[in-house]
């Protein structure tokens, strides 16, 4: 076999140099702090998702129950029912324990009850790692985010 090139053009494959290395090392870093960003912000909507549907599970068991009873339960009461709500869950927001289930994973789920009407706020645990929303559940089927002072509806949610 020929050599094309003379012994004094050879090359030879020493590895890669030091900037060489750097470089891809930064891009990687780049790349991975992007990917866990929008991540972090997937995880949040979600968490946001699921205590919506919460709050939709909640106004639904209320009006079953209404049905039975002509009034409204509190949550150990729709618990009771047994095919109402699961058992497993509860309301509390304390997640320092594994075994909790709670209804809405990082929420805190607070059932206020009248003579005709319901609201189920769905507040977010206090310290959590994410930022994530308020939302209310009425008892005309709707379901909202809570902005500041006002209630934004959330849209394709309401209704029953």
């Amino acid at each position: 076999m020929r050599d094309f090139f003379p012994p004094s053009r050879r090359r030879t494959h020493r590895g890669f140099t030091l900037v060489e290395v750097l470089t891809v090392a930064a891009i990687v870093a780049i790349l991975a702090t992007v990917a866990l960003a929008s991540m972090r912000q997937s995880r949040a909507v979600a968490l946001e998702a699921s205590a919506v549907g919460a709050g939709k599970t909640l106004a639904t068991a209320q009006y079953q129950y209404f049905a039975r009873y002509k009034s409204f339960g509190r949550f150990d009461q729709l618990q009771a029912e047994g095919d109402l709500v699961d058992p497993r869950y509860h309301q509390g927001d304390d997640l320092s324990r594994t075994n909790d289930s709670p209804i809405a994973p990082f929420y805190s789920v607070q059932v206020r009850l009248r003579t005709d009407t319901f609201r189920i706020s769905l507040v977010p645990v206090p310290g959590g790692q994410y930022d994530l929303r308020t939302f209310v559940a009425d008892s005309d089927g709707s379901v909202s985010q809570i902005s500041g002072s006002s209630i934004l509806p959330v849209s394709g949610l309401s209704g029953n």
